[in-house]
Order: structure tokens, then C-alpha cells, then sequence
């Protein structure tokens, strides 16, 4: 197979992707009775990117008649989507795991802090970590290591085979040298405090949960870390960007010391961006119930202090009777290579009633052209420009191919992870 981006056709033979994802699952179709039930039982699933059990979703006739009937658009996209009849099955149950930030390592999944019992308020319990062999899954979860310090589902970042842990401490009294950040070593199976952020804040415990964002730069062996903080003059957000190097244990304050945050970016429920280079990528769908169709991805260039915007309709994926639903949190946006990003949607189907999974493959390039609206009609109307121009460019997002799969009891997706 050669190397093609059109057509659906993007990798070669060798060139081959894991991802695993989680979400809630039915207990009784997980064999789980209601005795065993001490909370919301959490499925893990893993698919091959691309796969080569889906097949081609709609025939060739389908298409061209579709291609006459309606717009073209709609044809095009749909001869992307290729699918297969088998439901997925999770490779792992449990009821231990239940937080938005996991990592891997190796052939291991990691998830940290939280009591065992989901509606516990044990603190003894917040500095636990676990760990799932992905070899053996069957194996279920197991405790591994305490972290140094109590956390609360901490954000989580991998570089160089180790698992940092960032903030969502649970203590009245944080650590003031370091502490608010921790690395954990698989070869040594332990856990070693990093030095505290610099000043502003003053203090660890005022960078909390709600206000920073992090990445790994892999090419410079950094971990960065945007404080963000409200100008009370004009009540404007702005960030100031620190780098962490692995290797020295040191942080940098990066200049500018005041650069401009754009709109409700990053999003709040996954602080984590993917670092391409040097520019931060997330990934957000519209919470209007309007707009739910629409998939916004908000960039960061680090070099040029700009500001990116890209959105894409999903809409001519779905078929006759189904659409996404209604997220609580945004889906993560995975980097493959390149441009090239993995984006996992939850479906519904009311006819027959059921649920789908829709990986989707795209291509996120930046581009001069202004954004488009992407309405029912397929009207275009050019996006307002910011009074600011904070966006100097735009983020142009195409679909390369999109593989679907049938997600039986599964209520809402959590969380997804790029395997090594």
C-alpha cells in the first residue's frame, strides 16, 4: 500500500496505531452484578488506526446517487467512512479508575489519585496509583506505587518513558519548595518530587486546577506550563509560559511575561495540549445544542505568539437516524505524525437504537483562507475577524478517512490514550 492522504489511504504497511479509550459501561453487560457495583463501572477498549477489518461503509452506488441528489460534499465525505459490523468489547471493567487523565508507558496504562471506592472521601487512598497490563488485561487493574503527595485526578504528561503528575493536590498545606509536580520512574517503580514552579504565583497552591495548561516539547526535553491570570484593568485572560527541562530539573520563565489567552481556549476539563514543534494544538466540540455537530480546534504557535482557529462539520458523516451526543467533556485530540490528528466522536442511532464510535483521521494545517460558516444550507459567510487580530492565521481541517464502529452499553466516552 503506498503512501496516499487522499481517498482514505494515508499509511503504508508498516505504519501502524494503537488507542485506547474508556467510558461507562453497562454492569450487567459487563457480566458485573448489582451487588459488585460500588459505582459507575468504567470499560476500557483499544482499536487499530488504521483498521483493516473495516470495510467500506456505503457502495459505490449509494454514493453516486447521493452525489446527484444532494450536495456533493456530503458523497465525498461519506466515501471516507469505513466501518465493521463486529461491537467493540472492552478489554477491561473496573470501578477504580474513574478520572479524566490517564497516560501510558510501555505495554502499561497508568491512572492516579482517587479514592478506591468512587464515593470515598478518603485523603489515605488520593495518593494511589494504577496500573493495567495491557498484555493482560484480563488481569485487571493493579495498585502500584504511592505518589509522594495526595492528588485528585492530577493532569498527566509522559516524556522519556517517565509519568509527570501535575497539580490537583489535596492538602491544606502545599508544598512550598516542590511537591506540585512529581515523576514517576517504571524501572524503579518510584516516585520523586520535582522543584515547584517559579514566582508569579508566589506559591504552588495558587496555581490550581483551573488555571494553567501543560505540554511535553519532546525536541527540547521540556514540560510547559501557561499560568494564566486576569488583567483586572480590563479584564482581559493573559498567561505567562514557564518551561521545565527534564534533564537539569530546572524551570525558565519564557519572554514575553504577558501574552494574550484567546476566548474560553483551553478547554476546562483537559488542560493537557499536544505539542507539535512549538505550537500547542486542543481540541473542543461546540456546547451549544445547536452546534453539537461542530468540532473546533484552537492553536497556539509559541515562536510568533499567535493564535490559531480551525472548526470542522461533522455532520455529512452521520447517517439517516443519528448524530453525536451531547458531550460533558470534550473528546482529546491525539497527534498521529505530521498533520495528522486522531479525533474519537460518540454516536447515537435512534433507528435501530444504539451507539457508534467514530475515529476520525484528519489534516490540521494553518492556511490564510478565512473561516467558513458550515450550516445546514452550506452557506458561506465569512467568520468576523477579531478586533485584536490575535488570529493572524487559520486552521484548515480535512478529513482523511473515518473508521466506525458499533459501541453497545456504553453511555459516555472519558478519556483516550495514543499507545507507544
Amino acid at each position: 500500500m503506498e503512501m496516499e492522504k487522499k481517498e482514505g489511504v494515508w499509511a503504508d504497511e508498516e505504519e501502524r496505531y494503537k488507542i485506547a479509550f474508556c467510558g461507562f459501561v453497562n454492569a450487567e453487560s459487563a457480566g458485573l452484578s448489582e451487588r459488585e457495583v460500588s459505582g459507575p463501572p468504567v470499560g476500557w477498549f483499544v482499536i487499530n488506526v488504521p483498521d483493516t477489518d473495516c470495510l467500506p461503509l456505503y457502495p459505490s452506488s449509494y454514493l453516486s446517487k447521493l452525489k446527484m441528489r444532494e450536495k456533493g460534499n456530503k458523497a465525498k465525505e461519506k466515501k471516507k467512512v469505513l466501518s465493521t459490523d463486529q461491537p467493540l468489547k472492552p478489554i477491561s471493567v473496573s470501578f477504580c479508575n474513574l478520572y479524566n487523565h490517564n497516560a501510558a508507558i510501555g505495554s502499561h496504562l497508568y491512572s492516579l489519585g482517587g479514592p478506591e471506592d468512587v464515593f470515598s472521601n478518603s485523603s489515605e487512598d488520593s495518593i494511589v496509583s494504577w496500573r493495567l497490563d495491557l498484555n493482560s488485561p484480563s488481569d485487571g487493574w493493579k495498585r502500584g506505587s504511592n505518589m509522594n503527595v495526595s492528588r485528585w485526578d492530577p493532569q498527566t504528561l509522559v516524556l522519556d518513558g517517565k509519568l509527570y503528575a501535575l497539580d490537583s493536590l489535596l492538602t491544606d498545606s502545599p508544598p512550598s519548595e516542590c511537591g506540585w509536580m512529581e515523576v514517576f520512574d517504571p524501572d524503579s517503580a518510584t516516585w520523586e518530587s520535582l522543584p515547584n514552579p517559579p514566582s508569579p504565583p508566589p506559591s504552588c497552591h495558587q496555581i490550581r486546577h483551573n488555571d494553567f495548561t501543560c505540554a511535553v516539547l519532546e525536541s527540547k526535553k521540556e514540560i510547559l506550563l501557561a499560568k494564566h491570570f486576569v488583567n483586572d484593568d480590563d479584564n482581559l485572560y493573559f498567561f505567562t509560559l514557564y518551561a521545565f527541562d527534564v534533564v537539569t530539573r530546572c524551570w525558565t520563565t519564557l519572554k514575553p511575561l504577558k501574552r494574550k489567552l484567546y476566548g474560553c481556549f483551553p478547554p476546562s476539563d483537559d488542560r493537557r495540549a499536544v505539542a507539535v514543534g512549538t505550537t500547542l494544538y486542543w481540541g473542543a466540540v461546540s456546547q451549544d445544542s445547536h452546534e453539537l455537530y461542530l468540532f473546533y480546534v484552537q492553536a497556539y504557535d509559541l515562536d510568533k505568539d499567535v493564535w490559531l482557529l480551525g472548526r470542522l462539520n461533522t455532520r455529512p458523516l452521520f447517517g439517516k437516524h443519528e448524530g453525536p451526543r451531547s458531550f460533558d467533556r470534550s473528546p482529546r485530540l491525539l497527534h498521529l505524525r505530521d498533520h495528522i490528528f486522531c479525533l474519537l466522536l460518540h454516536a447515537y442511532s435512534s433507528s435501530p437504537t444504539t451507539s457508534y464510535l467514530y475515529c476520525l483521521i484528519v489534516n490540521i494545517e494553518p492556511t490564510s483562507s478565512p473561516i467558513l460558516s458550515d450550516d445546514d444550507d452550506d452557506e458561506e459567510e465569512e467568520e468576523e475577524e477579531e478586533d485584536d487580530q490575535l488570529h493572524k492565521l487559520k486552521l484548515s481541517i480535512s478529513i482523511i478517512s473515518v473508521q466506525k464502529y458499533p459501541l453497545n452499553e456504553v453511555y459516555s466516552l472519558w478519556d483516550n490514550v495514543l499507545l507507544p
